[in-house]
């Protein structure tokens, strides 16, 4: 009779959390949606789509280094290919935002294919060296290759992205589409970690031996990571040229890498709503603190070591600690 009530409280108990989250969810989206009809700021919009672009970004990131555990210190050079293909495709496409956005994923995810199968094999700090030196060799060919990636200058005049044959000029639209794009990548990271897919992830994070002793190839599932996350970069990358409608070599720096880090690390690696959290306050934070220059900088490092000793779990995963603690008061107190 006692286990029948406790699988009867537990039922309960999951219906409710779903019920929560679902009403959460349909909150979320319905305030997204009807953000255009309450703010007119162009430069709001903005700001929010570049925190779109880097929530895509750091959830690419977020994969490979908060789910699996290795450290690409070149990532950036995904966002960077995923720009300027997206930058050398449009103006023969008419902006076409699917054909530019199916060749940046795929050259992306090409390329870390390419990158992936010597890398991976390595151990200690070779792999982080090895991307950052790849990293180098596209800003390299970017800056030099003048006839066809512009240079220093690098490329302008890039076309607005084009729907079924509508340019998406307006600031609505590219709102929308990248509330789109952000949400289809949170949700193929959520599918691809609740699956067996995402277990073997964590099983290779959390200890690599023991994973293979279960019948996981670490190898494999690394490069499988390494290429999704490459994948994603390039998309994230695509959206940014068009969006931007201008690209250099700039984006192959290295800013690019310590923003997609101060968000992953302050919104919770190795969660999902972490690094889109991060994202949204970190550049509205970059966008606040421009008037301090070069030492807005210092600023995030600080905000970075202060989340690394009093929040290693993040905003998420504080947020996440804190709601157990209250449930297991409720839980204690309802006994």
């Amino acid at each position: 009779m006692a286990e029948a009530l406790d699988a009867k409280w537990i039922a309960t108990d999951l219906a409710k959390r779903q019920t929560i989250k679902k009403g959460l969810v349909g909150a979320l989206v319905l305030f997204l949606a009807l953000v255009p009809f309450g703010v007119t700021s162009p430069y709001f919009y903005h700001v929010v789509v570049i925190a779109g672009i880097f929530a895509m970004l750091a959830l690419s990131l977020n994969l490979i280094l908060g789910y699996v555990g290795q450290f690409p210190l070149g990532h950036q050079l995904f966002f960077g290919l995923g720009a300027y293909t997206a930058a050398l495709i449009s103006p023969h496409t008419g902006g076409n935002f699917v054909i530019a956005m199916a060749s940046s994923v795929a050259l992306c995810g090409l390329v870390g294919l390419l990158i992936g199968l010597p890398t991976l094999k390595m151990k200690g700090p070779a792999f982080v060296i090895v991307s950052l030196a790849f990293n180098e060799i596209f800003f390299l060919i970017a800056w030099n290759w003048l006839e066809f990636t512009g240079g220093p200058d690098g490329i302008t005049g890039i076309p607005y992205p084009s729907l079924f044959g509508l340019a998406l000029k307006n600031k609505t639209g590219l709102y929308y589409l990248m509330v789109i794009l952000v949400v289809v990548v949170a949700i193929l990271n959520l599918r691809i970690m609740s699956a067996k897919t995402g277990r073997k992830y964590l099983a290779i994070r959390e200890n690599p031996e023991l994973a293979q002793s279960l019948g996981v190839n670490p190898y494999m599932s690394k490069l499988q990571a390494f290429v999704i996350s490459a994948m994603f970069g390039g998309l994230a990358g695509c959206f940014y040229a068009q969006f931007e409608r201008f690209v250099s070599p700039s984006v192959f720096g290295f800013d690019y890498l310590t923003m997609m880090l101060v968000m992953v690390w302050v919104g919770g690696l190795g969660t999902i709503a972490g690094p889109i959290v991060g994202a949204i306050l970190i550049t509205f934070l970059h966008e606040y603190l421009d008037v301090f220059g070069i030492w807005r900088w210092v600023i995030f490092g600080v905000i970075l070591l202060a989340c690394v000793f009093y929040m290693p779990k993040g905003l998420a995963g504080t947020a996440a600690s804190i709601l157990k603690r209250i449930r297991r008061r409720g839980t204690s107190h309802a006994d």
